[in-house]
């Protein structure tokens, strides 16, 4: 008796398509006797094996971002890699059937709802199908920096900048600012003025690990739900 082979489909949900538009020789640089371009290939055909990225592409970004990117990959396993890129690749499903964006700051809580109870991490996942779920990776306020956390929150327990301000308002009205029962992570005293610790207010020290190695400046600027970067290179 033979066992019929159950032959499950590769998705491309999650898979970075190449399109022949993208490749180097498509317009730039012929592989055969002419750009493929001019050979009746499409732009949007699926690239072949002999596809190779359009470097040119990238002439518009500044050569410090690719920098900063090449610094980032530097030690990534190749599954790493791969699974950031799928990530990334999905940042049309975060923003579309969560309003979330990868990488996007956003702020959770571990335990009851007190103000001191509440951690800031960044988006690194959704669930794409079943519940809705956010996957969101947080050193815990330092308290994990040598092994951080990937939470599994469901949505609407998730709070963007701007939705926390209103969060924390909330919470300052109500009176809700120490747990009785504190996790062991959080300060002893919090009122008020308390705030999460964020990049924006982080001190000097939390930067040394990952700045000593760099030779650009980095500049934050607030941005409404986030931070954008401006690199000023020395050297």
């Amino acid at each position: 008796m033979h066992t019929k082979k159950t032959v499950i489909p590769i998705s491309s949900r999650n898979s970075i398509q190449q399109r022949c538009g993208d490749c180097l020789h498509f317009k730039l640089s012929a592989k055969f006797e002419k750009p493929c371009s001019q050979l009746g290939v499409k732009s949007y055909g699926a690239a072949p094996n002999c596809f190779s990225p359009n470097v040119y592409a990238m002439a518009q970004k500044s050569p410090d971002l690719l920098f900063q990117i090449g610094l980032m990959f530097h030690n990534f396993t190749p599954s790493q890699a791969r699974v950031l890129l799928s990530l990334i690749n999905m940042n049309k499903v975060f923003v579309k059937s969560y309003g979330l964006k990868f990488g996007q700051p956003v702020y959770f809580r571990l335990g009851n709802d007190f103000l001191g109870n509440y951690f800031r991490g960044y988006v690194a996942g959704v669930a794409s199908a079943g519940e809705q779920q956010v996957f969101v990776t947080s050193d815990l306020s330092g308290a994990q920096k040598l092994k951080p956390v990937i939470a599994t929150l469901n949505r609407d327990s998730v709070f963007s900048v701007s939705d926390f301000k209103k969060k924390r308002e909330e919470l300052v009205a109500k009176g809700r600012l120490q747990d009785p029962t504190p996790l062991k992570t959080r300060p002893k005293k919090i009122d008020e003025k308390y705030e999460v610790p964020s990049m924006e207010k982080a001190p000097e020290e939390w930067f040394n690990t990952y700045g000593a190695k760099m030779s650009s400046k980095k500049k934050l600027k607030k941005t409404k739900d986030g931070l954008s970067f401006k690199i000023d290179h020395k050297g």
